[in-house]
């Protein structure tokens, strides 16, 4: 499967600005839960920054799962 970017538009919990964030595939080390999680269901894992309006960073995450 061809990598995919996700678009999302995040509320930031400082200022209740929207913020767009670009979202890419995320690949770091799972839990041992999510591991197990991942082997019974099929999951992508997402995550992306952007700086908002009142200068601090905000980080979104996002996982999708398809299951029967």
């Amino acid at each position: 499967m061809a990598e995919q970017k996700m678009e999302s538009i995040v509320i930031c919990p400082s200022c209740n600005e929207q913020v767009y964030v670009v979202m890419e595939p995320f690949q770091d080390m799972m839990s041992g839960l999510m591991q197990m999680f991942k082997s019974i269901v099929k999951s992508e894992h997402f995550e992306g920054s952007k700086k908002c309006k009142c200068g601090k960073l905000v980080r979104a995450a996002l996982t999708v799962t398809a299951e029967e």
